[in-house]
């Protein structure tokens, strides 16, 4: 039923929380988890260069090399996630999309051809969600596939 589940990280321990729904059901299906990682190198050029004008960082290689970095933490942190799920006996494959978050998971979900989204949320309600407006929203109003949210709690444990 879903053979390929896309499961979108950034890091955190909120994104993290979604790794064991997206575990068990790729473990259910008999599927393979495919991570991904939006790094949006556009605005953070951006704020990196405003941050540039405004006197901070004033070597260009420097916002680059930022921007590089970025890009590699995330490499690292799926690969060590992929490698977890595979001790697991759960096949994973990851890749790091680039562009605002919401329309890299929907773009990655297609180009995999994923079948299920597992995401954690925030969850912000009310003037958290307009002011700073909703990635799992985003994903779940625009994504051709299903979409399971898990809502993050703060401690988890």
């Amino acid at each position: 039923m879903f053979q390929t589940i896309l499961l979108p990280l950034d890091g955190s321990e909120t994104g993290a929380q979604a790794i064991p729904a997206a575990s068990e059901m790729a473990r259910r299906f008999g599927g393979r988890v495919h991570l991904v990682q939006v790094v949006d190198t556009g605005t953070a050029s951006l704020a990196l260069g405003a941050n540039a004008a405004a006197g901070g960082v004033t070597d260009p290689a420097a916002i680059t090399g930022e921007v590089n970095e970025r890009v590699e933490v995330a490499k690292a942190y799926l690969a060590a996630v992929a490698e977890q799920l595979a001790g697991d006996g759960i096949e994973a494959t990851y890749e790091i999309h680039d562009g605002p978050e919401g329309d890299g998971i929907v773009e990655a979900a297609a180009t995999a051809g994923a079948e299920l989204i597992v995401m954690s949320s925030h969850g912000r309600g009310g003037l958290g969600r307009l002011v700073f407006g909703s990635v799992a929203d985003h994903v779940i109003r625009h994504a051709a596939a299903p979409v399971m949210v898990i809502r993050a709690v703060e401690h988890p444990g």
